[in-house]
């Protein structure tokens, strides 16, 4: 039977491999359409390459370091720094590097030993529900990724934006 730390690592897994599927069919001109004040397809991405190894590179300390303090600001500059770079990717340099942040935030979860998700923690937000390691893998990685594949989903499924009035006989 897998155990906790096992199957959140097979959730982040599962997502990646759908998120490759859905951006190798997308549709050609969508990669970069954003409507005005959303995200395009490839900031999504850039923001999940962002917060997967932001994530899963602190799980060791949290898990050493009980009562320690998790959550950030949209606003954070590293949040903010790993999204521009990565927005600027085309689909295949954006899918390996997705699959390798994927890889190594679910094993990062899969070498959590099986008490460290209960290791009490403190959200920025004072929400005791977010209070333990296992609320970090569970809202930060696992719920946040499968919110962006949503996301990412509903960008893609959108028709092109319509073309401009052509103006004949000027």
């Amino acid at each position: 039977m897998p155990t906790r730390a096992e199957r959140y690592a097979h959730r982040i897994e599962a997502q990646a491999e759908a998120l490759f599927r859905r951006i190798v069919l997308a549709p050609p001109g969508s990669w970069h359409r954003r409507e005005p004040g959303g995200w395009s397809p490839a900031i999504t991405v850039a923001h999940i390459c962002e917060f997967l190894p932001y994530w899963s590179s602190r799980l060791s300390l949290f898990a050493a370091n009980p009562g320690s303090s998790w959550g950030r600001p949209e606003d954070d500059p590293d949040r903010l720094a790993g999204i521009e770079p990565g927005a600027l990717l085309e689909p295949p340099a954006a899918c390996e590097r997705l699959h390798r942040v994927a890889a190594a935030a679910s094993a990062a979860v899969r070498a959590l030993p099986g008490e460290a998700l209960g290791v009490p923690l403190q959200h920025v937000s004072g929400d005791p529900a977010l209070g333990t390691l296992e609320a970090l893998v569970e809202r930060a990685l696992c719920g946040h990724l499968e919110s962006h594949h949503a996301q990412l989903r509903r960008l893609l499924a959108r028709p092109p934006f319509p073309a401009p009035p052509s103006r004949v006989g000027g």
